[in-house]
């Protein structure tokens, strides 16, 4: 039996956090749970029991948790409520928002297993209805940020294109334009060139892959 704690009220967190303690990140799980735990645990950062047993130390999740896997939503629960653990301890679990998380919000399926395809359809529903703004997951996803500083360390899924960085916004800036377009619904439309540049499979933060040569 599984218990978990939903808050009432899910609160966008800040993009700017004191260095203090460990910190520890982890990216592309693509819904392996056990292999998350295994990691998890091997460095001491949950218990016997997958609770939080990392103090006040801190893990950036740098995005897609999402698709190939076929335990995505185990995963998604589990960092949801380790999130929680951590505050009680004085630690943070920060949970960025990679490009298959943003695939996840806009109807963008192409990589996520038959199972949940199998599920979404014997519902008449389509894939990203499970997360949309008026579901837990949903709420709880579009609070998150696309980029963090952890003291002097700055931390995305892809990258920053020289056209972002140009465009000198705060990481407040940035991360408040994310989450007002991921709040909208059905293939939202781009109001302005800020949000044009941000969700661009070219020069978007959770896109961009100039810093390798080549396709990665």
């Amino acid at each position: 039996t599984l218990t978990y704690i939903i808050p009432h009220k899910i609160k966008p967190e800040s993009g700017e956090n004191p260095s203090n303690n460990k910190i520890v990140v982890l990216g592309d799980i693509h819904g392996e749970f056990e292999s998350l735990l295994a990691i998890l645990r091997y460095n001491k950062i949950i218990d016997e029991k997958n609770k939080w047993n990392f103090g006040d130390g801190q893990i950036v999740f740098t995005g897609d948790v999402f698709d190939r896997g076929d335990k995505v939503t185990e995963c998604l629960w589990f960092i949801f409520q380790l999130e929680i653990q951590a505050k009680k301890q004085g630690g943070m679990v920060h949970y960025l928002l990679g490009n298959h998380e943003m695939m996840a919000l806009l109807f963008d399926d192409r990589y996520v297993v038959d199972k949940y395809q199998h599920a979404a359809h014997y519902i008449h529903f389509h894939y990203s209805h499970f997360f949309d703004k008026h579901s837990v997951l949903g709420k709880w996803l579009r609070s998150k940020n696309t980029i963090v500083r952890i003291g002097e360390q700055l931390f995305v899924h892809g990258g920053i294109h020289e056209d972002m960085a140009n465009l000198d916004l705060s990481l407040q800036q940035i991360n408040t334009k994310a989450k007002a377009y991921y709040r909208q619904m059905y293939f939202p439309g781009v109001a302005d060139k800020v949000t044009e540049a941000l969700i661009s499979t070219e020069t978007g933060l959770a896109w961009y892959r100039g810093y390798f040569k080549g396709d990665v």
